[in-house]
């Protein structure tokens, strides 16, 4: 809706539309819910771009690999309060694994633990995405998401997923 709603002045200005998505919208894992609405915010930016190919406008697409930011203690604690709150059939908690708590809130604890607290990296690709007069289609931003993540998703998808059991990254 707001990019519907700024089409015209962007169009008029040949200006440029900056979206957020993240590394998991490119190779899911973790968590779901996230990586499916980062893999739309790709989607969208990627046909927007397109569709805007001859008018001038441009399509940027920032891709922060893992920072630490108070946002991930605050969801890891949520999911812990939500899985607690769960009443769920005894059936489907026998299915569980005995960890099943443990492995929900494991992706939050893995990016609090590794996650780069170098916030500016993300700002430098947001100033650069706007103001360059040659701007890069899509940012990697962070170490990990230029080398770790780029590597998996350009990995044959059996040995990533492979690697990606192995760390024990994988959600319930």
């Amino acid at each position: 809706m707001v990019t519907k709603a700024c089409m015209p002045l962007v169009l008029k200005e040949k200006g440029r539309f900056v979206n957020t998505a993240s590394v998991l919208g490119r190779i899911a894992f973790l968590n779901s819910s996230y990586a499916i609405s980062k893999y739309g915010v790709e989607a969208f930016s990627d046909v927007l771009r397109r569709e805007l190919y001859r008018t001038g406008v441009k399509v940027q697409i920032i891709e922060p690999g893992a920072f630490t930011t108070s946002i991930w203690g605050t969801a890891r604690r949520l999911a812990e309060q939500k899985a607690a709150g769960l009443n769920l059939p005894a059936e489907v908690r026998s299915q569980l694994p005995d960890d099943a708590l443990a492995q929900l809130t494991r992706p939050f604890e893995m990016i609090e633990e590794t996650g780069s607290t170098k916030l500016h990296l993300v700002v430098d690709a947001y100033c650069h995405a706007i103001t360059a007069k040659f701007p890069k289609k899509r940012y990697q931003v962070g170490n990990d998401a230029k080398y770790f993540y780029w590597l998996l998703w350009n990995l044959p998808e059996c040995i990533s997923d492979f690697y990606i059991d192995w760390l024990g990254a994988n959600s319930i």
